[in-house]
């Protein structure tokens, strides 16, 4: 999980499904830390230190609203990938644009990905070879995610893209 939180349940959820050799990688984590046969150490998801092809599938939620650069992430992210292997990610979204009031969250501007956004980042993914299986679902209805610190309203988008060379 690039950019994982240790209080998320994905990977322990992943390893009762039977996947093994699961990491969580984290700018903000300072130690290496195994929690039974998970480990959570510090690093940069668009630097990691993984050989390549060290994976089969990789997840990151709700990470590259806050200031990941595309083009870095998914470089990185389809050398650790092995050839057909699978990218989930997540972000915050909105169809139409959010107002996000010029204010900062960890030390960047924050951002909620719009349908352009979403459109553009897919493009540059196509260039590191990722595609998707299927049409992807740009409709956002309502505003269903309340960040309060910062008098924020949006939703989340997921797509699921896969590694072809």
């Amino acid at each position: 999980d690039a950019g994982a939180e240790m209080y998320s349940r994905l990977l322990p959820w992943l390893y009762l499904y039977g996947y093994r050799n699961l990491v969580g990688n984290n700018l903000v984590f300072t130690d290496t830390v195994h929690r039974g046969p998970i480990v959570y150490q510090p690093g940069d998801l668009t630097r990691t230190g993984f050989p390549d092809a060290s994976f089969d599938a990789i997840t990151c939620l709700s990470v590259i609203e806050h200031g990941v650069d595309a083009h870095n992430y998914f470089a990185e992210m389809t050398r650790l990938l092995k050839p057909g292997g699978c990218l989930v990610t997540s972000t915050d979204y909105f169809e139409t644009p959010t107002d996000t009031r010029g204010q900062e969250a960890y030390g960047v501007p924050i951002r909620v990905f719009t349908r352009n956004d979403i459109e553009q980042t897919l493009a540059v993914a196509a260039t590191y070879g990722f595609v998707s299986k299927g049409p992807m679902d740009f409709t956002s209805i309502e505003r269903l995610v309340r960040w309060d610190a910062y008098g924020l309203d949006y939703t989340f988008i997921v797509f699921a893209l896969f590694k072809v060379r």
